[in-house]
C-alpha cells in the first residue's frame, strides 16, 4: 500500500492521543510504511510498530513559532486571514486560532520546500480536525504534489460555538478527501454547518479487550471510579459533591471513589478533600498515569460504577473501556456519549445534573443489578478497538 503520514500533536511522544495506540496497530498490518510526523516531543516516547517512522522535521518549538509569526506578518498571511475573518472574531481565543492558523501556514510550507519529505501518491492523515489540515491543503497547492488529505474529527476540533473559530474551515473540508468525525453528534453538527454530507464520515474510536471483566463489591461497599482532566468542564467537583452526598445519607454504606488524571483544578481539589470529615468515604487521586495502569486497577479491584458528569464530550474512551470491562456507567447527554450510554448499561444523566440526580442514579446501578456480561456484549458491538480500526482500515485502502 501506499505509505501513511500521520500528522499528530505529540504521539508518539508524551501519553496523550492514547487512543491512536490502538490504531495504528491496524493500520500498520496494511500500510508498508507509516510516517509520524508530531508537532510536538516529550522526553517519554512509547513503542510503536516496527514499520512506523517517527519524523521530526514538523517539531514546533517556541522559536520557530515565533520567527514563523513574523514571516507571516511580512508576507500578509496573518493579515489576510485577519481580514477575512474580521466579523466572525468574538474573543481573544479567536484571535490566537487566527495567529496559529497563519503561522502553521508559513511553518509547514517552509519545512515541505526545505527538506526531502515526499508526499507523492501517499496518504496524508492528520488525527485533528485543526490548524494542521489547512496548512497541509496549502503545502499541497502552492507545491503542486498529488497526494490525498483526510482527517478525524473529536470534539475541540468540531465545536466552534465552545471552542473558537477555525479559519477558512468551509474551504478546507470542501479540499478534504474525506472528513472522519468520530460521532453521529460530530457529524450531525459539521453538516449542518457546512454541508458537504458526502464528505463527511463516521469512523468510531475503539478499545481493545482485555478478557477480562470488573468485579463487583460486597455489601454495603460502593467502588466508583473516574477518568479525565481535573478541570471545570469535566465537573469533578459535582462529582464529588455528589459521593458527600450519597455518604452522609447511606452511614452503612463504605463509598470509595478512585480518580485518575489531573488538571488545573488538582490542587483545589486535593485542599478540598482533604478537609472532608467522613468516616465512611475514602477518596484516592491517582493522578495522570498511564493507560495499562488503569487497566490493571479494573483487573485486580471491585469497582461498581464508572462516572463521567462532563459538559462537553466527544465520544469518551474512558467510558469504552469502563464497558470493555462489563463496568456499568452513569454519563451525561453531552456530544456523542448517547452513542454509547443507555438504560441497558447504566444510566444518561441530562446535560446538568443535580446533586440528587446523581445520587439517584447511583441508587439506580446498585438496585438494577446490570448484568456484566450484556454490558461487555455491548461494547464489543460499539466500542471493540479490533473491529472498529479495521473498518477505518479498510475506508483508507480505498482512498
Amino acid at each position: 500500500m501506499k505509505t501513511l503520514y500521520i500528522f499528530t500533536k505529540k504521539y508518539p511522544y508524551g501519553k496523550a492521543e492514547a487512543f491512536l495506540e490502538s490504531e495504528i496497530i491496524e493500520l500498520s498490518k496494511v500500510f508498508k510504511k507509516i510516517v509520524v510526523c508530531p508537532a510536538f516531543e516529550d522526553e517519554f516516547l512509547r513503542k510503536t510498530p516496527d514499520n512506523v517512522e517517527i519524523n521530526k522535521s514538523f517539531i514546533y518549538s517556541k522559536k520557530e513559532q515565533i520567527i514563523s509569526f513574523f514571516i507571516a506578518l511580512i508576507n500578509g498571511v496573518f493579515i489576510r486571514t485577519l481580514w477575512d475573518h474580521l466579523n466572525k472574531i468574538k474573543s481573544l481565543r479567536d484571535f490566537k486560532n487566527i495567529i496559529r492558523y497563519a503561522t502553521y501556514d508559513v511553518y509547514y510550507l517552509k519545512v515541505c520546500e526545505n527538506t526531502n519529505i515526499d508526499f507523492s501518491n501517499s496518504i496524508v492523515y492528520s488525527y485533528w480536525f485543526c490548524h494542521f489540515v489547512n496548512s497541509l491543503q496549502r503545502v499541497k497547492t502552492k507545491l503542486n504534489l498529488d497526494f490525498k488529505v483526510i482527517t478525524r474529527a473529536h470534539r475541540w476540533d468540531i465545536y466552534e460555538d465552545e471552542h473558537g473559530i477555525f479559519p477558512y474551515r468551509q474551504k478546507s473540508i470542501d479540499r478534504l478527501e474525506v472528513l472522519y468525525s468520530i460521532s453521529k453528534d460530530g457529524k450531525k453538527y459539521l453538516e449542518e454547518r457546512y454541508g458537504n454530507t458526502t464528505k463527511i464520515k463516521i469512523a468510531r474510536l475503539g478499545v481493545y479487550d482485555r478478557n477480562q471483566l470488573s468485579k463487583s463489591s460486597k455489601e454495603n461497599e460502593l467502588n466508583v471510579i473516574s477518568v479525565s482532566q481535573v478541570t471545570h468542564r469535566k465537573r469533578i467537583f459535582l462529582l464529588l459533591d455528589s459521593l458527600v452526598s450519597y455518604a452522609t445519607k447511606n452511614k452503612n454504606v463504605v463509598v470509595r471513589w478512585v480518580h485518575f488524571g489531573t488538571g488545573v483544578e488538582m490542587e483545589n481539589l486535593k485542599k478540598v478533600v482533604g478537609h472532608l470529615n467522613l468516616d465512611n468515604l475514602k477518596i484516592d487521586l491517582r493522578g495522570y498515569v498511564l493507560n495499562t495502569e488503569i487497566y490493571t486497577f479494573y483487573k485486580t479491584n471491585a469497582i461498581d460504577v464508572f462516572v463521567n458528569l462532563s459538559e462537553s464530550e466527544g465520544v469518551p474512551v474512558s467510558i469504552m473501556e469502563a464497558q470493555s470491562f462489563g463496568v456499568p456507567v452513569i454519563a451525561t447527554d453531552v456530544g456523542g456519549t448517547c452513542e454509547i450510554v443507555n438504560s441497558s448499561v447504566g444510566v444518561l444523566l441530562n446535560s446538568a445534573p443535580t446533586i440528587n440526580e446523581v445520587c439517584s442514579a447511583i441508587e439506580v446501578v446498585i438496585n438494577k443489578e446490570f448484568k456484566r456480561t450484556q454490558i461487555k456484549e455491548y461494547w464489543n458491538e460499539k466500542s471493540n478497538a479490533e473491529k472498529k480500526y479495521q473498518e477505518f482500515t479498510k475506508e483508507l485502502i480505498k482512498l
